[in-house]
């Protein structure tokens, strides 16, 4: 095949709840594509499929590919356990030429024999040039390879594998010389980034959620291409299998996340995946050291603990450097309030709990909307109390004139 496909499947056995999400069953069979690599995580056998003249073959851990023949030519390949050990045992079982798989048919090609039992010198399986038979197995008949297919463009095969025996993971080689559709592109211009920087724009404030317009990429990926369609994911085998898409105004759950992309060609079937990062950013601001005054008697009692606080004086220790023409600023006695921008309080703030008040200052960055909530400790500092004392010493030069020297 001219361009040779490898495929990358991790098995795990999962709840059978979850076998109409998994490529476990024909009708959810994997399009095999020019370019397409593919990570998967699944396992089980889903609903048992009907199929004849098969080798024998029974549905332990299976996964379905479906082949659309884009060139004409010979088809094959090499399925390749990741461990070399004998023990491993994979099936196969080819169905077609048919766009159904409510009309399978019998198995067209198929091997089910055990390389340990038939005393191959490694486990691999599947199809090429060289052999002549269609069909082996089960058990020590064979040596797991049958003969190729001659394929013509337009028709379109499925494709069963099977792990009777064994826990590894496997690859899968595409060999010969007829091709599959190509996938479709990102076409986002090079160099520049997917990835989505907002800020925080959810209250509460300061916890790293947000809400994102996914759909922002969706055009430039697309770019000139026709019958696309674009969705997003959290995991990679969501958009693999295409499911669990997200809305387009996605709320993360993490200050930064990996978003998977599916792009679907609509008419051959064939997707790529890949991914880009989400991050919510917080405001370059500082939280600032307690606002300390002492008291005094401006409104009648110097011992109250209440005083004026001039708030502003805390905004270039807020924004460490930052201009603050890009800045504006409220302040409010709860957190709530200054969620919510309601119930401000005056830059010139009296001090409603005597000796220490906390309030909260709401500071928006005004290019971006970024919002983000700082605390301010208040507090009033008691006067010092000035004792009347007396310091009595005796006239000690001598002189009795009423004059000596005091350690003060």
């Amino acid at each position: 095949m001219n361009n040779s496909l490898k495929i990358l499947l991790l098995f795990l056995f999962v709840h059978p709840i979850l076998f109409a999400q998994t490529p476990t069953d024909c009708s959810d069979a994997i399009q095999i594509c020019g370019n397409s690599n593919i990570d998967l995580n699944v396992g089980g056998i889903g609903t048992p499929e009907s199929f004849a003249n098969a080798c024998g073959m029974v549905e332990n851990n299976t996964i379905w590919f479906r082949l659309t023949i884009a060139q004409s030519g010979t088809l094959g390949f090499i399925l390749t356990p990741d461990s070399a050990a004998i023990s491993e045992d994979y099936d196969f079982s080819v169905f077609g030429p048919t766009n159904s798989c409510n009309n399978l048919g019998p198995a067209i090609r198929c091997s089910t024999t055990n390389p340990g039992n038939a005393n191959q010198g490694n486990n691999l399986t599947g199809m090429n040039s060289t052999e002549t038979d269609v069909s082996e197995g089960p058990g020590a008949n064979g040596n797991s390879f049958v003969s190729g297919l001659d394929v013509l463009a337009g028709e379109t095969y499925y494709l069963l594998v099977d792990r009777p025996i064994g826990t590894s993971p496997f690859s899968l080689q595409w060999t010969g010389t007829a091709t599959f559709p190509e996938s479709p592109e990102n076409q986002f211009p090079t160099g520049q980034s997917l990835d989505i920087d907002t800020c925080d724009n959810l209250a509460p404030y300061n916890d790293g959620i947000a809400t994102f317009n996914l759909n922002d990429n969706t055009p430039a990926i697309i770019g000139s291409q026709t019958d696309v369609l674009v969705t997003y994911h959290n995991s990679e085998e969501e958009a693999v299998l295409g499911t669990n898409s997200l809305l387009n105004n996605y709320t993360n759950t993490a200050s930064s996340e990996v978003i998977y992309v599916r792009v679907l060609n609509t008419i051959s079937q064939c997707f790529i995946t890949f991914s880009f990062n989400i991050t919510v950013r917080e405001l370059d601001i500082m939280t600032p050291t307690d606002y300390r005054l002492c008291d005094n008697a401006n409104d009648g009692d110097e011992t109250n603990g209440v005083i004026r606080f001039d708030l502003s004086t805390k905004i270039d220790e807020i924004l460490n450097g930052l201009n603050p023409i890009d800045y504006d600023f409220s302040f409010h006695t709860s957190e709530t309030d200054a969620e919510s921008n309601s119930n401000s309080i005056p830059i010139l703030y009296e001090n409603n709990i005597p000796n220490n008040e906390q309030i909260f200052v709401r500071v928006t960055e005004i290019p971006s909307s970024c919002i983000s909530i700082i605390p301010i400790n208040l507090i009033v500092e008691p006067i010092p109390e000035a004792n009347t004392v007396s310091l009595i010493q005796c006239d000690e030069d001598g002189i009795p004139e009423g004059f000596t020297t005091f350690d003060l």
